[in-house]
């Protein structure tokens, strides 16, 4: 089966397009620099000459010298490629965030909650998925937690790069969505089998941001000073009985979630 995969150089991008050639699919990257993400003539073309039998939505406004680039880059091009697949009847996912969610907003998130982020990165890819379920009904949208494992834009880079300062802080009040980067890849495509809908990837069932923190330190053998604070609060977990995944637990020496 043959993939176009936008983003595929990044660090979810790069574990789908492992996960994929691994299963003997075709992975054909969107490269911006040659095709546009802003002239919809060039995207069609594109994609009726690539003829992919699914599109996997991953990129983002990543080095954007502007909030209108970073919106270009996040919501126009959604809104285009929506209409793209539509019209050449291309299955496809986008990929979310759970950011769509405002700080104030608590979880668990359920996929009928209705996200309130207006600003920012969350708010234009709460935007970008107002826009690919106009554009095209048939979408399948996924919303994702932050990543756990190799790359630079995921959780053990980030606590890695804090402890070449010090003791790194760590929320004990915050709960965030988070999974595997092998997880992810596989729910992604797993979601293609599930019906239009909007989907959430989350591996924590209910462990603070500073236990998980401690589990990664010793799961890596990391000598990472790690000390509790409150300083950020929020439950930023999200449930989905239809796209269930794998719990931190099962690769992370966590203690039992209550009740």
């Amino acid at each position: 089966m043959r993939y176009v995969v936008t983003g595929a150089s990044g660090t979810v991008g790069t574990a789908v397009t492992a996960y994929l050639t691994g299963r003997s699919d075709e992975v054909v990257a969107w490269n911006r620099a040659r095709v546009s993400t802003r002239r919809y003539a060039e995207m069609e073309a594109f994609l009726r000459t690539t003829a992919p039998d699914r599109v996997l939505h991953l990129a983002f406004a990543a080095n954007a010298g502007s909030e209108a680039e970073a919106w270009a880059a996040d919501v126009e091009w959604v809104h285009e490629l929506a209409w793209a697949c539509r019209t050449l009847r291309i299955p496809w996912v986008h990929v979310s965030t759970v950011l769509v969610f405002a700080p104030w907003q608590n979880g668990p998130f359920r996929s009928d909650t209705i996200p309130a982020e207006a600003d920012g990165y969350g708010g234009r890819k709460r935007e970008a998925e107002a826009r690919a379920r106009a554009q095209d009904p048939n979408v399948r949208i996924v919303r994702l937690g932050w990543q756990i494992g190799q790359g630079c834009n995921q959780m053990a880079a980030w606590l890695e790069e804090r402890a070449t300062r010090g003791p790194i802080r760590a929320s004990d009040a915050w709960l965030p969505a988070c999974s595997f980067l092998d997880v992810t890849a596989a729910a992604l495509v797993r979601a293609f089998e599930l019906p239009p809908a909007l989907y959430q990837v989350d591996s924590n069932t209910g462990w603070t941001f500073y236990q998980i923190a401690r589990a990664l330190a010793e799961h890596r053998k990391a000598g990472w000073t790690i000390e509790a604070d409150a300083e950020f609060q929020q439950d930023q977990r999200m449930v989905d009985p239809w796209l269930e995944v794998p719990p931190l637990s099962e690769r992370l020496s966590l203690p039992p979630v209550p009740g």
